[in-house]
């Protein structure tokens, strides 16, 4: 999202998983931008922009986008895309994201994560169906529906489908 702010343009993106950003950063400044969870910066690559996340000193590419106009049409299309087809990793794989204002969770699939802002980092594999909904309910804060049959049987299929 291009924001047009008195200080210049930013962006923000709330949506992109476990790195997900929790304060815009300056769009035409490549230089590193602290956020409440760590660094970030945007260079650009060509007619693209990069936005990147520093990790143990080392810069990642999170993803690039351009700054032609989109159209409603345009987000439909892939949003539709990415909901329904077979391949899609967002039909295929459970992801969920939280930032707190002393770490970020990650889930993926029965993968849970837990990366502090001090550096620490916990990792652990969720063996079961119900420490899946368990960690949903109770560190997402997600409420799960009800009844819980049809979600356990979905967890594990992810569970099955992950390990192969």
């Amino acid at each position: 999202l291009r924001i047009e702010l008195v200080e210049g343009v930013h962006i923000a993106d709330i949506g992109f998983g476990s790195t997900t950003l929790t304060a815009p950063l300056r769009l035409f400044d490549e230089a590193p931008q602290q956020t409440p969870h760590g660094l970030f910066r945007v260079v650009k690559k060509g007619e693209e922009y990069e936005e990147q996340a520093e990790f143990d000193g080392e810069w990642q590419p999170q993803y690039r986008f351009a700054l032609q106009e989109y159209y409603r049409q345009d987000y439909e299309s892939l949003n539709w895309y990415r909901a329904t087809h077979p391949k899609s990793p967002f039909v295929n794989i459970l992801q969920v994201a939280r930032a707190l204002p002393e770490k970020r969770l990650g889930l993926r699939d029965n993968q849970y994560a837990i990366r502090y802002l001090d550096g620490r980092s916990e990792k652990t594999v969720l063996e079961t169906p119900h420490e899946i909904m368990d960690v949903l309910a109770n560190d997402f804060e997600i409420k799960l529906p009800e009844p819980l049959a049809g979600l356990e049987s979905a967890l594990s299929r992810i569970m099955r489908d992950s390990a192969s």
